[in-house]
């Protein structure tokens, strides 16, 4: 069944497709824009004392989404960073 491939599957094969994230600081002037899931996880690893307010998928589009809450954990493990978040701040006092 050579012919019924879906487009997902036609683009793993050809190596998939990277998604772009952007990461917002709280600063509210700097952002940046990584261009794959590794990049954004190398990008949070070296994080120093910023404080991520977002960090948002962005799809072709023009749409973007929300994605703070899955990368959570990796703000969490890297004891440098801060991130914001509707409940708490974590480092503040």
């Amino acid at each position: 069944m050579q012919g019924n491939k879906s487009v997902l599957e036609e683009r793993n094969l050809k190596g998939g497709e990277n998604m772009k994230y952007q990461i917002e600081y709280a600063d509210g002037m700097k952002c940046k824009t990584v261009n794959s899931r590794e990049e954004l996880l190398k990008c949070l690893d070296g994080l120093k004392n910023e404080t991520i307010t977002d960090i948002r998928k962005l799809y072709k589009s023009g749409v973007s989404d929300s994605v703070l809450g899955i990368y959570e954990p990796y703000i969490i493990r890297n004891k440098n960073a801060l991130f914001w978040s509707h409940n708490f701040k974590r480092g503040q006092k």
